[in-house]
């Protein structure tokens, strides 16, 4: 009688065809795979995988900071310091001109306006107006009557306006707009009829504007603060840094650089100056007799 005993496969890991790692069996077949260490592929781990390029070794940039880009291809970026730009921060900012320089005010004070363009507006005394505060406000009183003048700040005539968005707020009038700008746009809008992106300096101001704000316009809306030349250093735009501030508790991006009202608490944040928001104009009011006629 002949015995036939089921014969046992060969170990597919002994010996290990494995360069490096550990050889584990597969399946019924005799097959074998191999797991390979960190830094090795190939079907016995005799591959090296060859160490990315640091694209910041040496540093790429003329000037600045050089961080590794994301994802499989090497790639950088250089962070400019302030006054530089360019893909390697190669070039200087050039200065832009000072509007104020030639004194373009009659009278009053000449401020320089945000953003890129080199603008200004003249912030008038008591009884002028203008763009160059070059206009004395006439004042008109009965030559038959006797009249006991007092004092009544009054907006500015802007014929294409609704009066019903104006408020009048300790000797300054406010405009609220409705149309959503850019926050360029917006400030241009205002100087255009001799105003400015509102200025807030201080707690009473900010909660007139809040107050009124959330019942005309009923949305976030820009206000005349910004921090473009210098991240982090928030002006208004006559150019004085600011001294009254209502941050909320996180607030600074690097791409963010104009500041909004935030409609649902008063708080301030920053938003791309790009976006789109109705806006807030303060204007010098007027300072007007009003006669109370005796006899």
């Amino acid at each position: 009688m002949i015995f036939h005993f089921p014969t046992i496969p060969a170990n597919p890991c002994s010996p290990s065809p494995c360069v490096r790692g550990s050889c584990y069996r597969s399946g019924n077949i005799p097959t074998f795979f191999c797991m390979c260490p960190t830094g090795f592929t190939g079907l016995h781990c005799e591959i090296v995988l060859t160490t990315p390029a640091n694209t910041c070794f040496p540093s790429p940039c003329v000037r600045g900071s050089c961080y590794i880009g994301g994802g499989n291809i090497p790639t950088f970026f250089c962070s400019c310091p302030t006054g530089f730009t360019g893909l390697l921060c190669e070039t200087v900012l050039t200065t832009p001109a000072n509007p104020c320089s030639a004194s373009p005010c009659v009278r009053g004070s000449c401020f320089i306006g945000g953003g890129n363009n080199a603008t200004f507006f003249c912030l008038c005394p008591t009884g002028f107006t203008g763009l160059h505060c070059e206009t004395d406000i006439a004042t008109t009183s009965s030559p038959t009557t006797h009249p006991t003048p007092t004092t009544m700040i009054t907006c500015p005539p802007h014929p294409r306006r609704t009066a019903s968005r104006y408020r009048v707020f300790d000797r300054s009038c406010y405009e609220f707009v409705s149309t959503h700008k850019s926050w360029s746009a917006a400030e241009v809008d205002c100087r255009s009829q001799g105003g400015y992106l509102v200025i807030i300096d201080n707690g009473k101001e900010q909660d007139m504007v809040h107050r009124v704000d959330t019942s005309l316009l009923k949305n976030d809306s820009w206000i005349g603060l910004n921090d473009i030349n210098y991240e982090g250093h928030f002006a208004w735009v006559s150019g004085i840094r600011s001294t009254f501030a209502n941050f909320g508790i996180t607030h600074s991006h690097i791409l963010h650089d104009c500041v909004i009202m935030r409609r649902h608490d008063g708080k301030w944040d920053e938003r791309h100056c790009n976006w789109q928001f109705p806006y807030v104009c303060e204007y010098a009011g007027h300072n007007n007799p009003v006669v109370s006629l005796i006899g």
